[in-house]
C-alpha cells in the first residue's frame, strides 16, 4: 500500500512539474501568459485540443510534440495509479465494512444462509424441445438445409 501511495504522489509531482516547465518554456518561446500556457498544456494533456491557442515558432512546435507525449503518458500513469490505489484501499475498506456489518447483524450466520437450489433436471426429450434445450435448430445446421434459391 505504501508503494501505491508513493506512485500516486510521484505521478502528481510529475504532472505539476510538467506544468511548471511547460509554462516557463511557452512563456519564453511563444510569449504567452502563464495562464495561456497552462491552458494549452491542459488541452494537450487531455487530448482535447481546441486549437484556439497554438504554438507559432518551430521551437514551440517541437517542444509541444515532446511535452504532449510526456504529458499524456504521465496523465495515464496518474490515472492508473489512482485506480490501483482506489482498488486496493477503498475497496478493501468497503469489503471490511460489509463484513463487519454482516457479523454484527448476523447476516452471515450459516443457519440463515439457504443452500443453493440446483437447477431442475429435464429428462424427457419432449420437455427439452419445448423449453428450447435442443441446441442448434435443424434449419441452422450446415449441410442439412435446402436452399430455396437454386
Amino acid at each position: 500500500m505504501e508503494n501505491l501511495r508513493r506512485n500516486v504522489l510521484l505521478s502528481l509531482f510529475l504532472i505539476v512539474l510538467m506544468y511548471i516547465i511547460g509554462a516557463i518554456v511557452y512563456h519564453n518561446l511563444e510569449g504567452w501568459s502563464f495562464l495561456d500556457a497552462v491552458y494549452f498544456q491542459t488541452m494537450t494533456f487531455t487530448t482535447v485540443g481546441y486549437g484556439d491557442v497554438v504554438p507559432v515558432t518551430d521551437a514551440g512546435k517541437v517542444f509541444t510534440i515532446v511535452i504532449a507525449w510526456l504529458g499524456i503518458s504521465i496523465g495515464f500513469f496518474l490515472l492508473y495509479n489512482i485506480s490501483a490505489y482506489r482498488e486496493r484501499v477503498v475497496d478493501e475498506r468497503l469489503i471490511h465494512g460489509f463484513q463487519d456489518f454482516g457479523k454484527k447483524t448476523g447476516f452471515f450466520e450459516k443457519e440463515k444462509i439457504h443452500p443453493r437450489i440446483p437447477p431442475p433436471t429435464i429428462k424427457k426429450k419432449a420437455e427439452k424441445k419445448k423449453l428450447g434445450y435442443m441446441g442448434i435448430p435443424p434449419a441452422m445446421k450446415v449441410g442439412k438445409t435446402k436452399s430455396k434459391y437454386k
